[in-house]
């Protein structure tokens, strides 16, 4: 009987040794990079010295406390965001910017911190619509302090703007902006297209200036050649005319008249004259 009450004991033990590891590797909670795990119900100090009730685990796992803590994920995947903002420019140019952007939770410690604090109740959808609102009103700032063709021309440039416009303050929501561009830049009044009709105009205006200044000295350079080669004919001609008015004997150097056949001092024949 003794024995048998022993097997008992033992087995259920064990039994609950099985039970209690089996509920504690449950009780492990685990994910990828691209999620952190806040677990809540416990207070503790940051290095910061804040105290907060939760701890930010990323990309790992966690054993929480049972009937203590709680565990839930917090998702550091990049948002696209895309937004439009109208202001007046630096000339008071009513204008039309459109940005996409792309941004996620910072994974450093603090960041992560913040972004618990913030997000947590959030899904990612919803932290790209605040990060959004949050450029659209720096970028409302940004469009009043240049004008609408820098806007246009140098994109790369403004966007660099508004990342450091936006910066702290997106910072200060434990996000970051992975990539940001410019991808419109418009008006209501047609102040732009007005604008590239301009360049157009004067482009086309100093081809047409370049052009009939490559004609005009074309011809200038044939007229100077055609000059020449008019010297050079003429100075031929007068040659072959001297040639005909005084005869020279090529034996005695005698001179004779252009239809003379013999030479009138040595007597020597002339060959065929042209």
């Amino acid at each position: 009987m003794n024995d048998a009450v022993l097997v008992a004991v033992t087995a259920g033990i064990l039994l609950m040794m099985t039970v209690f590891v089996f509920l504690t590797v449950r009780r492990y909670v685990t994910v990828g990079p691209n999620q952190a795990l806040v677990v809540s119900g416990r207070r503790r100090m940051l290095p910061d010295g804040r105290v907060v009730g939760f701890r930010v685990v990323a990309g790992g796992r966690v054993w929480p406390v049972p009937f203590i803590e709680r565990v839930e994920s917090l998702s550091l995947e990049v948002q696209t965001v895309d937004l439009v903002a109208e202001a007046r420019d630096a000339q008071q140019v009513s204008t039309r910017v459109g940005v996409v952007a792309q941004v996620r939770i910072r994974p450093d410690a603090r960041s992560l911190g913040i972004a618990a604090g913030l997000f947590l109740s959030k899904t990612p959808t919803e932290v790209g619509r605040i990060a959004a609102r949050t450029i659209e009103d720096h970028l409302k700032t940004v469009i009043a302090h240049l004008r609408i063709e820098e806007l246009s021309l140098e994109r790369p440039r403004a966007a660099e703007l508004l990342r450091e416009e936006a910066a702290t303050d997106i910072a200060n929501m434990g996000l970051e902006i992975v990539s940001l561009t410019i991808s419109t830049v418009g008006d209501d009044h047609g102040y732009l297209d007005s604008i590239a009709r301009a360049k157009m105009a004067n482009v086309k205006r100093d081809a047409e200036i370049a052009e009939a200044q490559a004609n005009r000295d074309a011809a200038i350079e044939t007229a100077r050649h055609n000059e020449i080669a008019e010297r050079a004919r003429l100075d031929a001609e007068s040659a072959v005319d001297a040639a005909r008015a005084v005869h020279r004997c090529a034996e005695c150097g005698g001179r004779n008249l252009p239809e003379a056949k013999y030479c009138c001092q040595c007597g020597k024949p002339f060959p065929a004259f042209p």
